[in-house]
């Protein structure tokens, strides 16, 4: 008899044993799901908050649907952002890309973009320090294959983290070349961009 509730006791000391590890086994596993899912969840919060701030560094869906949006309602060979509704641009301390799109239809077309020297400011932006945050693309012209889907960077901005608020816009005046002719000059296009503020999460997350 003793020995049978021995051998019992064994027993219920091996399956608590096995229960206990069974049940950190399923810990773990609970741990590793919920860290991952937190980590999903934390770069998808921030590329959703993010996500509108400045122009972005490459061509999003929006850049191509706001830039074709502009050609369906004006026409023309060249549609550049900030043309027709102001952009709104966080100082994020990086270079954003301000982009132009061409519909062309001849082979062999190149584009030079000619940046006005002096932009136009508003709510007391530093025109001098504006100047140093735009940078030209650094090369003298830019090659735009036949059709409609050609979007590429023309100029840069680089603004400070520490920027103020401010409107201003400035001038490109777009330079054209079929093949070894001479440049014909386009109209100026007057680009608009507002400079926000991001709140204090979105600033630190981004």
């Amino acid at each position: 008899m003793w020995s049978s509730l021995k051998t019992k006791m064994r027993k219920l000391k091996l399956g608590n044993k096995k229960a206990a590890f069974e049940m950190s086994i399923t810990t773990i596993v609970i741990l590793v799901i919920a860290l991952s899912m937190l980590i999903f969840g934390m770069i998808f919060v921030r590329s959703m908050m993010c996500a509108g701030m400045g122009l972005m560094t490459d061509v999003t869906k929006g850049t191509r649907d706001e830039i074709n949006n502009m050609f369906s309602a004006q026409g023309g060979e060249v549609q550049c952002l900030g043309a027709g509704d102001i952009q709104d641009v966080y100082p994020l301390g990086t270079m954003q890309n301000v982009y132009c799109g061409f519909n062309v239809d001849e082979a062999n077309v190149y584009y030079e973009f000619i940046v006005k020297d002096q932009p136009e400011v508003v709510d007391g932006l530093d025109k001098t320090q504006l100047i140093q945050w735009m940078n030209p693309v650094p090369k003298k012209k830019i090659s735009v294959p036949p059709g409609t889907d050609s979007i590429v960077p023309i100029m840069y901005l680089n603004i400070p983290k520490n920027a103020p608020q401010g409107f201003f816009t400035f001038d490109v005046t777009p330079v054209r070349y079929v093949g070894s002719s001479a440049g014909v000059s386009q109209t100026p296009i007057t680009l608009q961009f507002n400079i926000k503020r991001a709140g204090a999460v979105q600033s630190a997350i981004c």
